[in-house]
């Protein structure tokens, strides 16, 4: 993608100076996920990791390599990594190596964080592209043979293989990579679990962006600022619709966006709906019945648009509370 001496004009340049990313995720940093970030504040998306070996097949292509700018990151063997490369060129996309992923299918494989050193450093060396690492006891020595063999920029997660994504994140290592390569654009990648932790990331790293993967996909919004989970969702679903997503992406989205705040009741027609509980509570408890009304417009418009993606709703009642309201007891219903 560049030569070593101007990775900050490109970076500038052809990626626009991004702060704020979205990680490559499997099957999850889809494009109408893409586009429902980007209008959330993120700068800068990566694809899921593609696997290069798959690149081969046309309907692989088609299905999975995006057709929007974003950096498109590749999994796999050197030989497999430099043929998958070529179809990516072809749409001018910048290109990443993962360097990253423990998955057990990386390990097996050999690719990701099981790619050996010298098999990481060549392909970098033959496409100039960028790579996402994590923390491992050569850290800045490993990013130093990256940034000399012409890597882009250089992603570094500060957890180790066997952390996966449990525990704190290592800010120190990311810190000593950026004071080590002062002429390599990194991004800072692990608990970045808010727009307060992305700052402060910044700021104490030195980093030139903040990266985030699975906070990412539980709140939206999360370089901009809290927002409601019912919202976010129902724009996912107008843009999932909009563009074919898969339904087991889908339902992988609104699982992770409203995980924690799902409430499963019956309205007056028995109708299931996803709602924040205060939204619930108000409807349960208003005497209003033009505003109770609107409640259930809105509520059947948004089961209507999940039922015409056929996402199943999840139940989470507890058995023998009150079939109306999901209330635990019987006796409390405010329906009764």
């Amino acid at each position: 993608m560049c030569n070593t001496d101007d990775r900050w004009e490109r970076w500038e340049r052809e990626l626009g100076s991004p702060k704020f990313v979205c990680a490559p995720m499997v099957d999850q940093s889809d494009f109408a996920f893409r586009e429902l970030v980007r209008s959330r504040g993120v700068d800068l998306c990566y694809s899921p990791m593609l696997l290069a070996e798959q690149m081969e097949s046309a309907a692989y292509r088609d299905r999975y390599l995006p057709k929007d700018r974003c950096v498109v990151q590749l999994g796999g063997r050197k030989e497999a990594v430099l043929r998958a490369a070529r179809f990516i060129s072809q749409q001018q996309q910048p290109i990443d190596l993962n360097l990253g992923c423990p998955q057990r299918c990386a390990r097996r494989k050999g690719f990701g964080a099981y790619l050996s050193d010298d098999e990481a450093i060549d392909i970098v060396k033959r496409l100039k592209c960028s790579a996402k690492i994590r923390k491992r006891s050569d850290t800045v020595e490993f990013a130093k043979r990256l940034a000399a063999a012409g890597a882009s920029f250089i992603a570094v997660h500060g957890r180790t293989v066997d952390q996966k994504a449990r525990g704190p994140a290592d800010w120190d290592v990311v810190r000593e990579v950026v004071l080590a390569l002062p002429e390599v654009p990194i991004i800072l990648n692990g608990n970045v679990r808010s727009r307060e932790d992305a700052i402060a990331g910044l700021r104490y790293t030195g980093a030139a962006a903040v990266m985030s993967a699975e906070p990412l996909l539980a709140m939206p919004s999360l370089f901009r600022g809290p927002e409601l989970a019912r919202d976010a969702a129902r724009a996912y679903l107008t843009l999932a619709a909009a563009h074919d997503t898969p339904l087991p992406w889908v339902r992988e989205h609104i699982s992770a966006i409203l995980h924690e705040d799902v409430v499963d009741f019956r309205d007056v027609d028995g109708a299931d709906f996803f709602c924040y509980p205060p939204v619930r509570r108000d409807l349960l408890s208003t005497e209003d019945r033009e505003k109770a009304e609107k409640r259930r417009a809105e509520r059947h418009k948004f089961k209507a648009m999940i039922a015409g993606l056929r996402i199943p709703v999840p139940r989470h009642g507890r058995s023998g509370g009150c079939p109306r309201c999901a209330n635990p007891s019987k006796k409390t219903c405010p329906k009764r």
